[in-house]
C-alpha cells in the first residue's frame, strides 16, 4: 500500500466514524485533542484527525470499612455486594 492509499484509508475510516454517529477529534497547535465535528473541507491536509478515544470503564466493590477492589465485571462486583454488603462502583476514566 502506497502512501496516498495509506492515507485514503485514515480518511475513510473517519468519514465510516463520522456516519455512525461517533465522536471525532481533531488535534491543535498545541498537541491536544479536541472534540470536533467533520468540517467541511475535510479532508483538510492541516489537520490530524482521529477517532475520539472510548474511556476505559472498571467496576470495583467498596467495603463497610471503604476499601476498593477492582473487579472483573459488573457480575463480580454485585457478588461481593450480596455477600458483604458495601458498595458498586462504575467507575469511568476522564477523557477532556
Amino acid at each position: 500500500m502506497n502512501e496516498q492509499q495509506k492515507k485514503a484509508a485514515e480518511h475513510a475510516e473517519i468519514l465510516l466514524a463520522f456516519s455512525r454517529g461517533e465522536r471525532l477529534q481533531i488535534k491543535d497547535a498545541a498537541g491536544r485533542w479536541l472534540d470536533r465535528t467533520l468540517p467541511h473541507e475535510f479532508p483538510d491536509v492541516h489537520c490530524q484527525y482521529r477517532v475520539a478515544p472510548k474511556p476505559v470503564e472498571r467496576w470495583a466493590w467498596q467495603d463497610e470499612k471503604g476499601a476498593v477492589t477492582l473487579k472483573f465485571d459488573k457480575d463480580c462486583a454485585n457478588n461481593c455486594f450480596s455477600m458483604w454488603g458495601g458498595r458498586v462502583i462504575l467507575m469511568r476514566e476522564v477523557t477532556e
